[in-house]
């Protein structure tokens, strides 16, 4: 509920009543919307669609007190004696808290079941989560379950049709209305299982994330936060912010954090399209200058290098949707999907300072909600969560990270008296007398030398003087540059 009606997943935006956008939890703007109890309510579209044999109904609630012996709806939907929904009640007809209902067909009249917290609740923020299943329906609250209560097995969900209607802070009847905040309003089709809620809560419970503005090459693409490949072969994106493993907090485990029990420093994305080529993939990386440590996922199978090697593979369902996440402690790098680690951590080699990357293969690959996060050096509770302040370093998308090679061209380097020595093939020579414009990047990306390559050579060979760009000894460079045929070509070398 970010200050319109939009479903940011399907279609089943809502109108707006009376309902003003205003602070969620974390106290971002217009982030939420604020129901007044007397008139105010959304009204979702696609009515016929809503209404499932089996459903959940997930959604952050910030109630203000309930009168005594009543009750305030969350989300209604269906019509008179037949609607399913949750409200948070006080002493209702002996219900208190977070309540879970659904009028059934198995008789005439219909019978209502429900369950509920058994306690009325503070004006502090809550996760409640609603299933229903062919036999039970249950209550979790912050991802745990609260209250379960039985269906018998032939009573489906009923519908009526009379006054019907899919609302959110009203009853389908407009006799009773929500007065507090809600956010996060989420329908699924079938009753979650445990984990699947447990996943919801903390997907839903993201603090401090930070939403970049990736600056990317030409084969990739980025648009309303969607980072897509424009080309079938392996392309990368970086984020300039460098990170100094031994430099992060050690924190406890917080289960709204994003990175399963880690908690520390991440990069996390979401998956938006597989695209058209049969073998694509998507990839998360952190890359210091003597380690590199990647996840990849594909349709059917997921992989671990480390250092370009593959340690650990895997038969795999990636599905649309799929968070993938890469998260970083001070000695290890941890590797999840949808909150769940996979295969084991990886030690850092060493402590140097890295950077994290992300990498896309196939034409229309995308990813999308792409969120780097860090903790700050002395966390505070929230007073409206409990749980640790996040902070968002201000991370900048920076050069690509290529796939270096040792050759240029098909040719190969060495370094001779403090100069940079290019073999081409003879399909790549140059005549003499001209130049070639260059670019030279330290390990971290950072430029460390530009000019023109004047061709003082011997047969097929350009040197580069290295002696005015001060690069220092036992340190990579990239060297970037223009090739006869108008292409960038990057080699990988080592001052000794």
């Amino acid at each position: 509920m970010n200050g319109t009606g939009d479903d940011q997943y399907a279609n089943h935006s809502a109108t707006i009543n009376g309902a003003i956008p205003t602070t969620d939890r974390y106290g971002r703007d217009s982030s939420a919307y604020y129901f007044d109890g007397q008139d105010d309510y959304l009204k979702l579209s696609n009515l016929q669609a809503l209404k499932f044999a089996e459903y959940s109904y997930s959604v952050w609630v910030q109630a203000e007190p309930v009168s005594y012996k009543s009750y305030m709806p969350i989300i209604s939907i269906g019509g008179a004696n037949g609607d399913q929904g949750l409200y948070v009640a006080n002493n209702y007809y002996g219900q208190s808290g977070f309540t879970g209902y659904g009028w059934t067909n198995c008789s005439n009249p219909q019978v209502a079941y429900s369950a509920s917290t058994g306690t009325a609740e503070n004006d502090n923020w809550h996760h409640v989560l609603y299933t229903r299943s062919s036999t039970e329906g249950k209550v979790y609250v912050d991802g745990v379950l609260i209250t379960t209560t039985s269906i018998p097995s032939n009573c489906p969900p009923h519908y009526a049709t009379a006054q019907e209607s899919a609302v959110i802070g009203m009853r389908f009847n407009q006799t009773k209305y929500f007065k507090g905040k809600l956010d996060e309003l989420k329908i699924f089709n079938y009753a979650l299982g445990a984990d699947e809620v447990l996943a919801v809560y903390e997907n839903s419970s993201t603090i401090g994330a930070c939403y970049l503005d990736v600056e990317t090459e030409e084969s990739l693409s980025y648009s309303s936060g969607v980072l897509t490949s424009n080309t079938a072969t392996k392309t990368t994106a970086s984020f300039l912010k460098l990170i100094v493993p031994g430099d992060l907090c050690k924190l406890p485990y917080d289960p709204r954090s994003d990175l399963g029990n880690l908690g520390l420093l991440g990069l996390s994305v979401n998956l938006n399209s597989f695209g058209t080529d049969s073998e694509s993939y998507v990839g998360l990386g952190f890359k210091q200058q003597d380690g590199d440590y990647y996840l990849e996922l594909g349709r059917t199978a997921v992989h671990i290098y480390k250092n370009k090697e593959i340690i650990y593979t895997a038969q795999n369902k990636t599905q649309i949707g799929d968070r993938i996440e890469l998260g970083l402690d001070q000695e290890k790098v941890h590797f999840y999907k949808n909150g769940l680690e996979i295969g084991e951590p990886q030690v850092l080699t060493s402590a140097d300072e890295g950077f994290f990357y992300t990498g896309l293969i196939g034409n229309a690959t995308a990813i999308d909600r792409i969120r780097v996060r860090t903790i700050c050096e002395d966390p505070d509770p929230s007073p409206n969560t409990g749980a640790t302040t996040y902070n968002c370093a201000d991370f900048v998308a920076g050069l690509p990270y290529y796939e270096l090679k040792e050759e240029l061209d098909g040719g190969y380097v060495s370094v001779t008296d403090d100069s940079l020595r290019i073999r081409f093939d003879q399909d790549y020579e140059l005549l003499a007398g001209e130049q070639l414009s260059y670019k030279i990047y330290a390990w971290n990306r950072q430029l460390a030398d530009t000019g023109t390559i004047d061709l003082t050579r011997g047969t097929n060979w350009l040197t580069l003087p290295l002696t005015a760009a001060s690069l220092s000894a036992n340190k990579y460079y990239i060297l970037e540059v223009e090739g006869n045929q108008g292409i960038d070509y990057f080699l990988r070398f080592r001052i000794e």
